[in-house]
């Protein structure tokens, strides 16, 4: 319910909050077609902040998955800072070259899940488009 306010000569319509989590809130991940994930930080903290990811592949499911590790160890994905909100990017090319994931546009992945065994689960069967960086702004009609 919207509520009215008059101060002075003006007749106020106060507009609700949206209760909706922002993206830097919620998990958010994407992937753009060279392979790169991009996850927000506050992923990366669902995750205990990982230095980097060992990654697997399910033909069956076709779910991306990505498990939390050391830089250091044998076959770690390093994870590299992106933008200035604590984001980072993962650079999985291979992956896609090695299992034949091809993607003609950047999605966003929808349900992002942290399963059992801590292996953040990535479902191509569930994504959507997904724009990059600020929209154009448009001016709105007089």
């Amino acid at each position: 319910m919207m509520e009215e306010q008059t101060f002075g000569k003006r007749h106020w319509e106060q507009c609700p909050r949206d209760e909706n989590s922002n993206r830097w809130a919620t998990f958010h991940v994407t992937m753009n077609p060279r392979g790169e994930i991009t996850l927000t930080k506050f992923v990366l903290d669902m995750l205990d902040a990982p230095e980097a990811f060992h990654l697997f592949f399910d033909r069956v499911n076709q779910t991306i998955g990505l498990k939390p590790t050391r830089r250091a160890m044998a076959n770690a994905y390093p994870i590299c800072p992106r933008g200035s909100h604590g984001g980072a990017l993962v650079r999985a090319y291979r992956l896609c070259q090695q299992f034949g994931i091809r993607l003609n546009e950047r999605v966003r992945f929808l349900d992002p899940r942290i399963d059992e065994d801590g292996i953040l689960n990535l479902d191509l069967r569930k994504v959507t488009r997904s724009t990059q960086g600020r929209q154009k702004v448009r001016e709105l009609p007089s």
